[in-house]
């Protein structure tokens, strides 16, 4: 009995088990369970299983839908388009994305009309399909137009348009001539320009470029080094191994922490960019940082999201970040560590950082990688004609030096500088020979392109390009070396040199592009392009152009003003079927040696060499706080006391040969004040965050007393880093006195220290101290002579307010000669012109002394 049941068991279940083969017998082949779970929410948490007893039980029944079929008008290249994320699968890829994930995300897959759109309008503001008939014209929209962002109306377009954006130079006739806009009226043509003109490169206007020159008069307007990069000027291959290294803190391996700068004794403070930005301007620092981190420590400092970063080296993180407040206090407390400060960029800065650094009293220097530094991190790839503009934010002229790559920048940006700036053109640390050669053979004629693709970078003609090549059926494929925001165009990142090497070999270009429509101050992608050996066709610039001064001596150069057939023609009439990789090895020419290779007791004496030293003690800007003498400390205003700063500095190259004028005012200045300043004198010292000084030259009640502590602070700033005994003479003046035409060198170029007596005075010994001379070999006994005026004392500040307790006088004139009384030679005419701070007190007999 027990085996007859179970012989019905077995039967029901293989019964059971037919009729479930016959029900999913009925599942059409291309059943999808996922997607049919995803088109019918009320089973979408059920199992496969039960959602397939679903469907046979229920859904085949409910005609419910299990697949999703493709609209009738969907266009898979369109749908790639629209989804950047897709851009790179093949059409099949696409087809299965939209299936899978594309449908239930609600993806775009089609381009629409807009409701507004005007095909005569589209076709007339674009002036490339301006032949098109009507149809032609809505399917190049559809395909090509939305894309490009191109306009299609005479309303939406020009709620944007600013006709002041117009270049200064902008002259319609010119524009519609050479650019065939012979149906625009002027009006028509300003907004093309504004529209498509400018990102297309556009000319506007006629430029004899061979009539801009980099000649001697910039040579004489300027204090100009340039460094010429031959290779036997540069690293040889055996001790030059410094790139193909991976940049350290962008693998995330920088995980090395130290709380202070205890163990370092002195650095380079390098200002830099937001570690998250890469370019040509990370990849200079890398090359320098790898390089020299082994001769010299770097403090480097980025700015992320108001949080300054410190690294030493790129190898080891300060513990903590920073804010703005902080940096500052810790710069201040590491100040004497400090040799010397380079910005490599200043994007992120405030300008209030920014001017705290030229206050530091430290040779600082920067590199022109754009053109922030005269139009602000906003607008730091202007083009030329924003450049040309005198809507700057320049800080450039508060710099002791700018480094540039090339002398084409200085053309560009010689309005911008003020006379005698100091200025070294040298190029980068880069690559300089070539490797291999490597033959090709395509069936295609391949374009290359190397960099980063965006609209200054040439963006809009290479889509111009890439649309004529689809438009004509043409055998040729565009690829970037690089990235772009162009997702229709492959591109392949590097990362190293031999990784583009790779995908040159890869990809075996015939010619190479290069399309930038802004003013570029090197380009680090137009060596590589150089270093193939392969035909260059250089969009032509008409301003003065970096790149094609570098291209000067590139035989296989070629330039184009558009995109048509001619172009299309030299394609093929250049294209070349072998190139050569590059040897992955970065050349450093002498300069940057020299200047990050740096000798803690190197100074920089040769400046000083035979020069008579003269030092002006000034106080622009003046407390409140009364003299003993008076009430107001000056009656003069703060742009009077300025001009008469400028007029001693002027009296002093006139009349005083070989001078070397350190000017040491602790005023905080405007910007302005502070480049003329600077640019009229040798030294500039103007530390504003000094307490002691600023608490002795503001609320002492003795002027004197700020005098002495400014001389104080140019000797411990400057003047003991000098060889002393190789000037000529020292002489130190009041700020706002003159020299005159009385004044006689003679009398002073001598071993004596020269002093005039204000014999008026009879109660004590009182010497003019607004001019005087002194040997240069007595130089470091005086100074020490000041220092015991009041140096000595345990608290400077407390002795200041000691001093107002007792009734004896203070006055320089009496302090300094009563020390030195007996090495002083007395001289009956100084040659100099007074000028009290309070015109009240001026004497007529005592103004020329």
């Amino acid at each position: 009995m027990n085996q007859q049941k179970q012989v019905l068991i077995k039967k029901i279940i293989n019964l059971k088990k037919n009729v479930i083969n016959k029900k999913r017998s009925r599942l059409h082949r291309d059943f999808d369970v996922e997607t049919y779970k995803k088109l019918n929410l009320d089973i979408s948490n059920f199992t496969n299983e039960e959602a397939i007893k679903h469907y046979i039980n229920h859904g085949s029944i409910e005609g419910r839908k299990y697949k999703i079929e493709l609209p009738y008008d969907f266009d898979v290249e369109t749908y790639k388009k629209l989804n950047l994320d897709i851009s790179d699968f093949t059409n099949e890829e696409a087809i299965k994305h939209y299936i899978n994930h594309g449908f239930f995300e609600e993806r775009k897959y089609k381009i629409e009309l807009p409701y507004d759109f005007d095909v005569e309008t589209y076709k007339k503001i674009n002036h490339d399909i301006s032949d098109f008939t009507n149809e032609e014209a809505i399917k190049h929209y559809i395909k090509y137009g939305f894309f490009e962002m191109r306009s299609y109306n005479n309303e939406t377009p020009d709620n944007n348009i600013n006709l002041s954006d117009l270049p200064y130079d902008f002259d319609s006739d010119i524009y519609i001539e050479i650019n065939n806009l012979t149906n625009y009226t002027h009006e028509e043509a300003k907004k093309h320009y504004l529209l498509n003109g400018k990102e297309d490169g556009l000319k506007y206007k006629i430029l004899n470029i061979e009539s801009i020159v980099f000649d001697k008069d910039v040579y004489n307007k300027f204090k100009i080094e340039k460094i010429i990069s031959l290779l036997e000027n540069c690293d040889n291959e055996t001790t030059n191994d410094y790139d193909n290294k991976p940049i350290l803190r962008y693998n995330n391996i920088m995980d090395k922490y130290v709380n202070d700068l205890k163990n370092i004794n002195s650095f380079i403070l390098i200002i830099d960019f937001p570690e998250s930005y890469l370019g040509g301007t990370n990849s200079f620092l890398n090359s320098i940082v790898s390089k020299y981190k082994k001769n010299q420590d770097f403090l480097i400092v980025r700015n992320n999201n108001e949080k300054f970063e410190l690294t030493i080296n790129d190898e080891f993180r300060l513990n903590t970040e920073l804010n703005e407040i902080e940096l500052i206090d810790f710069l201040k407390i590491n100040r004497n560590k400090i040799i010397k400060i380079f910005v490599n960029h200043t994007i992120g800065y405030s300008k209030s950082l920014i001017n705290f650094l030229f206050r530091m009293n430290k040779e600082i220097t920067a590199i022109t990688h754009d053109y922030s530094l005269i139009k602000g991190t906003e607008n730091s790839q202007p083009y030329y004609h924003e450049l040309c503009n005198n809507n700057d934010e320049s800080i450039i002229n508060l710099f002791d030096k700018i480094i540039t790559q090339n002398e084409m920048n200085i053309v560009n940006i010689e309005n911008k500088l003020v006379e005698n700036k100091n200025i070294i053109i040298s190029e980068l640390p880069d690559f300089k020979k070539r490797k291999d050669l490597v033959n090709t053979n395509n069936e295609s004629t391949v374009v290359g392109i190397i960099g980063y693709i965006n609209y200054l970078k040439g963006y809009k003609i290479l889509d111009k390009i890439n649309t004529f090549i689809k438009q004509n059926n043409l055998n040729i494929k565009i690829i970037i070396f690089g990235d772009s925001i162009h997702k229709n165009i492959p591109s392949k990142e590097y990362r190293t040199i031999n990784e583009f090497n790779d995908l040159l070999i890869k990809y075996k270009p015939n010619v190479l592009l290069e399309a930038s429509i802004w003013p570029e101050t090197y380009s680090y992608s137009l060596t590589l392009s150089m270093l193939t050996g392969l035909p260059i066709l250089c969009f032509d610039k008409n301003f003065p152009s970096v790149i094609k001064n570098r291209l000067e001596n590139y035989e296989n150069k070629h330039y184009f003003e558009r995109v048509d057939n001619n172009l299309f023609n030299l394609i093929e009439k250049v294209k070349q079927n072998y190139f050569f990789t590059v040897k992955p090895i970065k050349y450093y020419n002498s300069f940057w040696d020299n200047y990050f290779i740096t000798n803690e007791e190197k100074t920089n004496t040769f400046l000083t060499d035979n020069k008579n030293i003269v030092v002006i003690t000034s106080k622009i800007i003046v407390s409140q706080t009364p003299l003993v003498y008076v009430d107001k400390r000056s009656t003069y205003t703060q742009k009077e006391r300025f001009d008469q700063t400028v007029e001693t500095i002027k009296s002093i190259r006139k009349y005083l040969p070989d001078s070397y004028i350190i000017l040491i005012d602790n005023s905080n200045l405007d910007n302005a004040n502070f480049v003329q300043l600077k640019s009229l004198v040798d030294k500039f010292i103007n530390i504003t965050f000094d307490e002691t000084l600023n608490c002795v030259t503001d609320n002492s009640p003795y002027k004197g007393y700020g005098e002495i502590m400014q001389q104080i602070t140019v000797y411990n700033e400057f003047l003991k880093f000098v060889d002393l005994g190789k000037i000529n003479n020292f002489f130190k003046i009041s700020g706002r006195y003159l020299i005159n035409e009385n004044f006689d060198y003679d009398i002073y170029n001598n071993d004596k220290n020269i002093f005039k007596k204000n014999e008026k005075v009879t109660n004590r010994n009182y010497y003019y101290t607004s001019f005087y001379k002194l040997d240069k070999n007595f130089l470091h006994e005086y100074f020490m002579n000041l220092y015991k005026i009041f140096i000595d004392k345990d608290d400077p500040i407390e002795h200041l307010k000691q001093q107002q307790q007792f009734n004896y006088y203070h006055d320089i004139e009496v302090l300094i000669p009563e020390k030195i009384i007996e090495k002083i030679t007395l001289t009956k005419y100084l040659g100099i012109t007074q000028r009290v701070a309070h015109k009240e007190l001026i004497n007529i007999d005592e103004i020329n002394i």
